[in-house]
């Protein structure tokens, strides 16, 4: 059962006024109760190319073949500005149980037309453009994939991780890691896990600086599915996933 609150606050910012059309957006969230707090605000530019009438997410379960759906069903209301000399500020939230419980959940913001067509968004925050949200109630995995050795590090020994990408795990993680990083977030198995089948634990990070990490990690671990396949929703529950991840 999905429920769904939400306020939506419009604040207006002076900035010069811009004849492109733009929907600047940023999501976070976070978890409470097993329930997932999403919010969304950023900066809205528009002239002669269409105009927002209002803001869904497109919902995706990280690790598991299920199908993507957008929600809410009604949109969320989103008010153009009434002097076209500014661009507008907007803030929306809603909540929602996931309908699959024990992964994460990738939510990306859109903006609706009147005709219901969608428009992408991004976040132009320093050098990082992800509009989506991240969130989970509890420790699983954001990334499953194979560690495999990178040229990129000038010498040194250094792995990335290959993404099973193929069994819906689909959060690319572009990081590259030193061998001494490796045996850290590891607990001291880097060696036995480099071009192993890893889950990869942590959390995105939000408006990164230009080179900055993208990704707080904090541990590795072999992963029970040595095939690269995706998280089973067979009896799915909490208590079998994380019996499953220790």
């Amino acid at each position: 059962m999905r429920h769904i609150q939400y306020c939506c606050v419009f604040l207006f910012s002076l900035l010069a006024s811009s004849n492109v059309y733009a929907l600047d957006a940023a999501a976070s969230g976070e978890c409470i109760g097993g329930t997932h707090f999403v919010s969304v605000s950023g900066y809205y530019i528009a002239e002669d190319d269409g105009e927002i009438s209002g803001l869904v997410f497109k919902c995706e379960a990280i690790g598991v073949c299920e199908p993507s759906f957008f929600y809410p069903e009604t949109p969320l209301p989103f008010v153009a500005p009434p002097n076209p000399d500014t661009y507008p500020r907007y803030h929306a939230e809603f909540s929602i149980d996931p309908p699959i419980e024990g992964v994460a959940y990738r939510y990306t913001p859109y903006g609706v037309r009147p005709d219901g067509s969608l428009v992408s968004t991004w976040h132009h925050c320093d050098g990082d453009s992800r509009s989506y949200a991240l969130v989970s109630c509890s420790e699983v995995p954001i990334a499953r994939g194979r560690l495999v050795y990178s040229f990129d590090c000038y010498g040194d020994f250094c792995v990335r991780l290959e993404s099973c990408e193929a069994n819906c795990w689909t959060e690319q993680i572009w990081t590259v890691w030193d061998y001494v990083t490796v045996l850290e977030l590891s607990d001291g198995s880097g060696e036995v896990l480099y071009d192993q089948i890893v889950d990869v634990f942590g959390e995105r990070t939000y408006c990164t600086m230009p080179g900055g990490d993208k990704y707080t990690i904090s541990r590795f671990s072999l992963s029970a599915d040595s095939d690269c396949g995706a998280v089973s929703i067979d009896n799915l529950n909490w208590g079998s996933l994380k019996a499953q991840f220790r």
